[in-house]
């Protein structure tokens, strides 16, 4: 599938979901207040936007032509920029500074990590085609929103969301077998074997 396919996959799942959380509330059964649920929906749209569109077709991130490839590039090249402009406006400010640091150092180093797993064709479907792939880097988005001060409770809501975007990827790829394989292979690896699996060596 491609990844406007994708994307409507998701669409049609939160669609899902959305007409799902509302019948439960209708029955008495949620857990959720109506308030905090219309909350979710409005307030965190921008953030529901940002899941849906990266996590629909992260898993091709290690192919060379897949649009997402681009997108975390200029993810890149901003990160890197945001952290030059921390460390210029840090005088003082030596959280800044470290912060300027800390960035100017992932931004290249992610650079890299995206450079050595690119591949062109079906071959790409490797690591980033795994559900530990998808649960590391939902809780790394959960982390940001959480240290840009989101309540935990959205955290926790949007990692779910993210993970599920991910895991339909590979659900509708047809690639459910080969990722469980793959993720038993890894937790299984030594440190080496490990390695070898995240820098899609094979």
């Amino acid at each position: 599938m491609n990844r406007q396919e994708h994307l409507f996959v998701n669409l049609l799942l939160t669609a899902f979901f959305i007409g799902l959380l509302w019948f439960i509330h209708y029955l008495g059964f949620s857990t959720i207040t109506l308030k905090e649920f219309n909350n979710l929906l409005g307030d965190y749209f921008e953030i529901w936007i940002v899941s849906l569109f990266v996590f629909s077709n992260l898993s091709d991130i290690d192919n060379a032509n897949a649009r997402v490839s681009t997108y975390f590039l200029l993810f890149c090249i901003g990160l890197g920029g945001y952290g030059v402009y921390k460390i210029f406006n840090s005088v003082g400010d030596s959280i800044s500074l470290i912060l300027g640091i800390v960035f100017l150092i992932i931004a290249p180093s992610l650079m890299i990590y995206h450079h050595t797993i690119q591949i062109d064709g079906w071959h790409h479907r490797r690591f980033p085609h795994t559900f530990t792939f998808g649960a590391f880097t939902s809780m790394l988005f959960s982390s940001v929103l959480l240290f840009l001060g989101f309540s935990l409770r959205s955290v926790l809501v949007f990692f779910v969301i993210s993970f599920i975007y991910f895991s339909a990827h590979i659900f509708v790829d047809g690639f459910l077998d080969e990722a469980i394989q793959r993720d038993k292979q890894f937790w299984a690896s030594n440190t080496n074997g490990k390695k070898d699996l995240i820098f899609c060596r094979y």
